[in-house]
């Protein structure tokens, strides 16, 4: 467990910050929300970053935030036990701007409501990418049917 976390995480005052954010590949901080309330307390976004966050220092995210590797996995590991939260959090993100365009939390958002693609043909190279950190972070957690990295990782070396 992250030393950070709290026991238990989904009820933290932290939680509805985190577990949006963890289905995000990258955010600006004035775009996060709490997934059970469309308007965001600053004060609840300043503390989850400070805990959990990381800025983004190169790359097209370069200046965006995101959650560290340890907090996101965990907090995926929780929403995928809480599918009350899981669900706010999916359902909220249409309220958030410009996330179609993150190959990152598309494939998140995929992976956790849909599951594992069963397979990758059509797939473009951008979105193999996205589906390749998603799975960094989902693999472990999934049910066994359906592609995995090793797979991503073959498709992607072909291109």
């Amino acid at each position: 467990m992250n030393p950070s976390m709290p026991e238990s995480i989904n009820t933290s005052l932290d939680w509805p910050y985190l577990a949006m954010a963890a289905i995000m590949g990258s955010f600006n901080k004035t775009d996060i929300r709490p997934f059970d309330n469309i308007t965001p307390d600053t004060r609840g976004v300043e503390s989850m970053l400070n805990a959990h966050g990381e800025i983004i220092k190169s790359g097209p995210s370069r200046g965006r935030w995101r959650l560290d590797n340890s907090s996101r996995r965990e907090v995926l590991a929780t929403l995928l036990q809480d599918q009350s939260s899981l669900e706010k959090a999916l359902q909220a993100l249409k309220y958030l701007p410009n996330q179609d365009s993150d190959p990152t939390q598309k494939a998140l958002v995929l992976l956790l409501s849909e599951g594992r693609p069963k397979n990758l043909n059509g797939w473009k190279l951008k979105e193999l990418l996205g589906l390749d950190r998603a799975l960094d972070w989902l693999e472990p957690l999934l049910p066994g049917d359906g592609v995995c990295k090793t797979q991503v990782l073959a498709r992607i070396e072909r291109m």
